[in-house]
């Protein structure tokens, strides 16, 4: 048992032998009876008041009885004490008040009393909370599920609990987390939670997060004034820059603009003066003598923000200013440190999330980092990542290090902790479940995961829960026995989602729905939770028919009725009301590809140009259903072509230069130790020649190198198919084709992709 346990243990053991103490059980409740009264403090807050009376309603959903609320007045023979008063002080005597702050609270039976009772805003509503949770078994998995026993006799022994929570800002950045309710249940305090009164409010930021544009608007002032802004090659830009941090003016029209906002908004407890959403910092000669002097680019970034803070200091008293620590400030500075007053909020996007941070060898930079800053800040926050940008509908196999990551948070000094999860839509992966893990270990990180995870599964998912359980154990054993490295953008290419593992995964989900069929509710949250192996299925299913075709094997992706699950797949979407299908996709376009695609009817490929009499093992020829698209339907898509080899073809826009098409080349497509030549057979759309067409070539993503690269002119460019050679390599590593347009769209609109095929040199 580790020190902290202990001591919570001799806490509750202590409360028994305490003087005076109440000999019997107090019985609350018992065959539809109670003498006991729910006592609100005098002049109560609208959180009070509302502690109160969720105290009556769980009471009376768990035994049957209504308790009434009488709000101060004698003390009644038999009471439950809701809220600090005169009555309150001198029952819990002993009590240190001030230092429970604003979240902390007590829970102490005193005679035949009990009082929960706690700091304002919200101590009392978490007294009651905890009460419920703790000694009553009370869980709020879900808004719109929950566990609340049923108890004909509810008896209650001594208790001495006090708490205050290790973490002063916990928030649980997700579509379910976002409900008042569920949120004030689960101490969640976060920003853009719908906490309100009744909630006893939450932390407030005023300008949440990269807000230098916003307080000195460029295309209000850059024309006048653009020594404010970014410096690069001696010439002053505004586009993806940041602003001049060591220019006097700038710190004090910034500071102008954080005083405005916070006048308009005086429940603010936190204003943020933070970067911008990308690099392009200034490096005039001021700002980069600090950068050198302090080692990092965090330096101006923090000399600059002290100045802020510092100057509203008097004004603001209860605000903190808060900035980032995030990629090019990551690292702390050597000799700056940050005010009393400010908050540094260290982001975790580069990271590994599929082994703890503290573990990883891919994490080091990070860990280090945190450490330095640890040593330096005194309210060090964290923006941590818990999802998938790219897919939210994807697997995400993470649940396993949520609580070591939480304990190597608090364990450097961490105060406040933001995990941001799919935010923008309901129907996410394992949206509810994530949420429920991580608003228990943020309240308490002794909580444990698993434990969260199994009480979670059995009250969401009742009969379905062992094998969605089995599901989510497949892989996280496949992530953990492969050592595969997962981050917050991941493809479905992705080396856990094998074809072998997501047909465990979809026979997992069938038997789980043929578990759930009789209860409608319970059925339709498990074929909510199923989508994800689905949109695997449909990003991957005719890539790995193929692959097994030309390994003449048969699994089960080449069984798949892949209409059939898109249905199905559609109908659970629009049933959960998804949104969006990534941070930056919505899923109507999306819903239309996957339609589109459907309605490509491919026909029975011919070989390659010049390999129609090569041996078929020589020759790996890929079609464009193995391809993955960047922004599918605006940068890129599929088509049917009825001159292609196979009557379906890849588009590409010229009008942008973005690696859209890509081609992850799976080691066992090739002979290893052997050379292969690498085609790909294009057409364009012209209307001149002038100017370059496309770009293609080879990128190792593990040697972090180009393998090949080749630019093709709009006069050599082809409106025919053409075979584009683009030379010899030896596939080793993990190297992806690819292809880009040359931002070109006058001369070349379109580009027209058939296959990429490899011929095996024998030179």
């Amino acid at each position: 048992m580790n020190k902290r346990a202990t001591l919570w243990v001799l806490t509750i053991v202590a409360s028994l032998s305490l003087p005076g103490a109440f000999a019997a059980e107090r019985i609350l409740a018992e065959k539809g009876k109670s003498d006991y009264v729910i006592r609100l403090c005098s002049d109560p807050t609208p959180a009070e008041r509302h502690a109160a009376e969720e105290l009556k309603c769980f009471l009376k959903e768990i035994s049957g009885v209504e308790l009434p609320i009488r709000e101060a007045g004698p003390l009644p023979v038999r009471a439950i004490l809701v809220g600090r008063d005169t009555e309150a002080y001198k029952l819990a005597s002993g009590v240190d008040w001030a230092k429970l702050g604003g979240e902390g609270f007590v829970v102490r039976t005193c005679g035949p009393h009990l009082v929960l009772a706690g700091g304002r805003p919200r101590g009392t509503l978490y007294a009651v909370y905890s009460f419920l949770d703790q000694e009553l078994g009370c869980r709020w998995f879900a808004p719109d599920c929950s566990r609340i026993p049923k108890r004909a006799r509810l008896a209650v022994r001594d208790l001495n609990r006090t708490v205050v929570p290790r973490l002063e800002y916990r928030e649980t950045f997700s579509w379910s987390g976002y409900d008042g309710d569920w949120a004030a249940r689960n101490f969640s305090n976060g920003h853009a939670v719908r906490l309100t009164e009744k909630h006893g409010d939450k932390v407030v930021y005023q300008g949440f997060v990269h807000t230098f544009y916003p307080l000195l608007p460029p295309e209000k002032h850059f024309a006048q004034h653009p020594e404010w802004y970014s410096e690069r090659n001696g010439k002053r830009f505004h586009e993806h820059g940041q602003l001049c941090l060591t220019n006097p003016e700038v710190v004090r029209e910034v500071t102008a603009a954080v005083r405005a906002w916070l006048r308009k908004n005086p429940k603010a407890t936190i204003v943020s003066v933070s970067q911008n959403d990308w690099h392009g910092w200034c490096e005039c000669t001021k700002c980069k003598a600090v950068d050198d002097e302090e080692g990092s680019h965090s330096g101006t970034l923090l000399r600059f923000v002290n100045q802020v803070a510092e100057a509203i200091e008097k004004e603001f008293p209860q605000v903190a200013v808060d900035t980032l620590a995030y990629q090019y400030t990551r690292k702390p500075p050597r000799h700056v440190r940050p005010r009393p007053n400010v908050i540094v909020r260290l982001c975790s996007i580069e990271c590994c999330f599929s082994h703890p941070l503290e573990k990883c060898p891919q994490n080091k930079a990070f860990v280090d980092d945190i450490v330095g800053w640890s040593k330096v800040c005194q309210r060090l926050y964290i923006w941590d990542y818990v999802t998938n940008f790219a897919h939210y509908l994807l697997p995400h196999p993470n649940l396993d290090v949520l609580e070591a990551n939480i304990r190597f948070f608090i364990a450097h000094g961490v105060r406040g902790i933001f995990e941001q999860g799919e935010y923008q839509t309901p129907g996410g992966e394992m949206l509810e479940l994530r949420s429920y893990i991580i608003a228990r270990l943020l309240w308490n990180p002794d909580y444990g995961a698993k434990r969260a995870l199994d009480e979670f599964l059995n009250g969401y998912y009742g009969p379905a829960a062992p094998p969605i359980r089995k599901y989510i154990r497949l892989l996280h054993d496949k992530v953990k026995k492969d050592n595969i490295h997962i981050r917050c953008y991941v493809q479905p290419t992705a080396a856990c989602f094998t074809p072998e593992i997501i047909a465990q995964a979809e026979k997992l989900f069938i038997e789980a729905e043929r578990l759930a069929a009789k209860q409608p509710e319970i059925l339709k949250r498990v074929r909510i939770a199923h989508m994800p192996v689905q949109y695997t299925i449909l990003a991957n299913g005719r890539a790995w028919a193929r692959a097994a075709k030309r390994g003449g094997g048969n699994p089960p992706a080449a069984r798949w009725d892949e209409k059939e699950i898109a249905d199905k797949f559609l109908a659970t979407a629009a049933e959960a009301g998804v949104k969006q299908v990534s941070e930056g996709g919505q899923f109507a376009p999306f819903k239309e590809k996957v339609l589109a695609r459907l309605s490509v009817r491919r026909m029975k490929s011919t070989p390659p140009p010049g390999t129609e009499k090569l041996p078929a093992s020589r020759v790996v020829d890929v079609q464009d259903d193995e391809f993955s698209f960047y922004k599918e339907g605006t940068l890129c898509g599929v088509r049917k072509d009825d001159t292609a080899s196979d009557g379906a073809c890849a588009w590409l826009t010229g009008a942008a230069h973005d690696w859209a098409i890509q081609f992850q080349m799976p080691a066992g497509y090739f002979k290893k130790g052997r050379r292969y030549h690498a085609y790909a057979v294009v057409k364009v759309r012209k209307t001149k020649d002038t100017g370059d067409a496309f770009t293609f070539g080879i990128y190792d993503t593990e040697a972090k190198k180009g393998v090949a690269h080749r630019r093709v002119s709009a006069k050599d460019a082809a409106t025919d198919w053409k075979s584009c050679d683009l030379g010899v390599f030896e596939p080793k590593g993990k190297p992806y084709v690819w292809f880009a347009g040359c931002k070109n769209a006058d001369a070349v609109p379109e580009i027209l992709i058939d296959r990429v095929y490899f011929v095996e040199d024998t030179k």
